[in-house]
Order: C-alpha cells, then structure tokens, then sequence
C-alpha cells in the first residue's frame, strides 16, 4: 500500500493542533485592559468636544464682535470682513487644533447678502485632538446667519 498521503494528512493535523496551542496560550496571557483603553478614548471624545464647543463660542465672539465694529457705517460688508480678518488673526495662534481661524484670517470664505440677512459659509473645517497615540480628526462646514443686530443661526453644512 501507499502510506505518502498519510504523512500530508498527519502534518496538517499536527499543524492545526500547534495553532489551537498558540491560540489558547494567548488568549489565556491576554492581559490587556481594555476598560483603560475605553477610558482613554471617552476621554479624548469629551476633549474633542470642549475644543469644538469652545471653537464655536470664540467664532460667535468674534462675528459679534465684528458685527459690532462694522454696523453703524454704510459700508458694512467692507469693514465686517476687514474685522473678522483681522479678529481671526489674533486667534490663530491661540488655537492650533483647527483651521477654522485660519480659514477666516485669510478670507477663505464666502459671505453673501440675501437682502435681509448676510450669510457667511465657511467650508472645509477641520479640529484635531490628540492623546498619548491617538488621534480625532473631525471635518465640518459651516454656515452663520446674521444681521447688524446679531447672530441668528449657525448651522453646519
């Protein structure tokens, strides 16, 4: 008889039965905490969170402000932009997770007049937030309603 076709069958089996070992013995050394790890990642969510909420109420300053600065001229649009520019500016080093201040220091946004309300787009937002070796990238666009007499709507595209 011809045992050649045993030998095949013989180490295939001693080879699924050295990958069951192995499995077991890591599984049973498995030491990892993984509620650390959750932890660490809730917690950098909530930062990311705070940044973002914090990004929103300085950019809701700063559009008052230059609202503000701009609404008893008759060219309000001019110097509403030449204010946020110049506003946003004095944010931009403050904030290095996002481009947001960036984005508006450089003018890189549209603001049209609908005849009551302007309406300022800013697209392509990002916020960044890390800890240890991980990392939140978050991407957004926005679109803020206002008039002379304040902010009435921002809403992300």
């Amino acid at each position: 008889m011809n045992h050649k076709g045993h030998i095949g069958s013989m180490m295939m089996a001693l080879g699924a039965s050295i990958l069951v070992i192995y499995a077991l013995m890591v599984m049973v050394n498995f030491e990892r905490n993984i509620s650390k790890e959750s932890l660490e990642l809730s917690i950098l969510s909530e930062i990311n969170k705070l940044n973002h909420e914090s990004n929103i109420d300085n950019l809701r300053t700063i559009i008052f402000q230059a609202i503000i600065n701009s609404k008893e001229t008759d060219n309000f649009e001019e110097l509403f932009n030449e204010s946020l520019k110049s506003l946003a500016d004095s944010q931009r080093t403050k904030s290095q997770n996002t481009n947001l201040y960036a984005k508006l220091a450089l003018g890189d946004y549209s603001l049209t007049f609908d005849g009551t309300n302007y309406i300022l787009i800013i697209k392509d937002i990002f916020q960044e937030t890390t800890r240890a070796m991980n990392e939140i990238k978050y991407s957004y666009s926005l679109s803020i309603s206002f008039n002379k007499e304040g902010i009435i709507t921002i809403t992300y595209l």
